[in-house]
């Protein structure tokens, strides 16, 4: 899901209609009392889902109120999900992680994908509904310019070994342009190639542009000597850099506490969540932040003992945190290239936070 979505420019959001599925979708995390003792029960992906789109960029996005047909395609059921649906996103434009105006194109239609109802053709079952079928709703995305006039950014998403052309990195240019006989660097492997042939879809290329998912093949590298993860560049002022620390703004989706704790817990110094961005996954620790908007969870909370509530992230907190990579780690300002310049910072196999980069310290 975060490889894709680190990737994507547009996305479907499937949420179904039916009440069961909706609510375990909506979910939020809690606890389960077992014979064996507390059991952490995972929140819902819709919600997992929404909040990965929306934090690494996907401002085209079009929500599929699925299974129409066990709601008996009834307005009521569709509003349902709407009124749900929307008021996540609400959430985000309050907090600040997001703008109004970058989540305002956001439509709902209402959907059947067991009776094909509303998907291609007009539902003769849903006369309420007077938007788009799904398929007209795709259409109406809009490619986003190319950042041909930047430096090169490509991701390595993964490396090939193939038998008579040799190591094959592949991934999706970002920024710039790669063309046949270039010289790039892999900062991260430190390691320097010419550029042999290029090949996107089987189809041989002289030229690579932005969008593109291609694979290009190099000679004198080992596939184990490229690293997953690493951004190719061209060599010079404007290449790719390894990071000493980064700055973000941060919306804090989760506390470390269990669910309900009178005293919750949550992020603080020292802290090191796996920062996904782009094609890397990286430990980085948190060396300092400001809490810039409090959560309002905080206005029940008091310092007692050894329980201090300013010393940690609590859920819906939105922060300025200054990370620092335990190993090389390269990512960009948002501003400059908005790919690499968005993460999800994950923990315990969910997503704990999410944020943009505003600055970046270089080694």
């Amino acid at each position: 899901m975060i490889s894709g979505a680190s990737q994507a420019n547009a996305a479907i959001l499937v949420v179904s209609a039916e009440k069961n599925d909706l609510e375990a979708g909506l979910s939020t995390e809690r606890i389960e009392k077992t014979p064996k003792g507390d059991r952490r029960i995972p929140g819902g992906q819709t919600i997992e889902h929404l909040t990965l789109a929306i934090t690494l960029g996907i401002n085209q996005i079009v929500v599929a109120v699925n299974k129409m047909d066990l709601v008996d395609f009834k307005e009521d059921g569709y509003n349902k999900v709407v009124e749900r649906v929307q008021a996540l996103i609400d959430g985000f434009v309050k907090s600040g992680l997001v703008s109004k105006e970058k989540v305002s194109g956001i439509k709902f239609i209402p959907v059947s994908g067991m009776t094909g109802d509303n998907l291609v053709q007009k539902s003769d079952k849903m006369s309420w509904y007077k938007g788009p079928t799904l398929m007209d709703a795709l259409n109406e995305f809009k490619v986003p310019a190319l950042p041909v006039d930047k430096p090169l950014r490509m991701p390595i998403q993964d490396i090939y070994a193939i038998k008579g052309v040799g190591t094959v990195p592949v991934g999706k240019i970002e920024s710039g342009t790669l063309k046949v006989g270039e010289e790039v660097i892999f900062p991260i492997s430190k390691k320097r190639a010419k550029v042999q042939s290029i090949e996107m879809h089987h189809e041989q290329l002289q030229e690579a542009k932005p969008g593109d998912n291609i694979g290009f093949n190099v000679k004198g590298i080992a596939r184990n000597e490229i690293k997953k993860g690493d951004v190719v560049g061209h060599p010079g002022k404007d290449e790719p850099k390894i990071v000493d620390t980064f700055v973000a703004r941060t919306f804090v989706l989760k506390n470390l506490s269990k669910p309900g704790a009178s005293q919750p817990t949550g992020m603080s110094k020292g802290y090191a969540p796996i920062i996904h961005l782009g094609q890397a996954a990286q430990a980085c620790q948190i060396v300092d932040f400001k809490i810039l908007k409090k959560s309002p969870q905080r206005k029940s909370l008091v310092a007692t003992g050894d329980y201090d509530p300013s010393h940690y992230l609590l859920q819906g907190d939105f922060a300025e945190i200054t990370f620092q990579p335990f190993a090389p780690f390269i990512c960009e300002k948002f501003a400059d290239f908005p790919s690499l310049g968005r993460f999800a910072a994950r923990d315990m196999g969910q997503t704990v936070a999410v944020g943009v980069i505003t600055e970046v310290k270089r080694k």
